[in-house]
C-alpha cells in the first residue's frame, strides 16, 4: 500500500487491525465506526475512505 508521498509498504493480513488507524488516518468517521476492523472488509474500508476524502 502507498499513501501520497510516503513510501509503499507491505500490509499483512495479521497486522491489519494494528495498522488500521495509521492506514486510514484522516477519516475519523471510518476509524470510529470500525472498532474491530477485519481484513475481509478492506475493500469497504477503502471505498469509505475515498468517500471521506472527497467530502473534505
Amino acid at each position: 500500500m502507498a499513501k501520497k508521498n510516503a513510501p509503499a509498504f507491505l500490509l499483512k493480513k495479521k497486522e491489519y487491525k494494528k495498522e488500521f488507524p495509521t492506514l486510514w488516518e484522516g477519516c475519523d468517521q471510518l476509524i470510529s465506526s470500525t472498532p474491530e476492523p477485519k481484513w475481509t472488509d478492506l475493500t469497504k474500508h477503502a471505498i469509505t475512505f475515498s468517500e471521506c476524502a472527497e467530502s473534505k
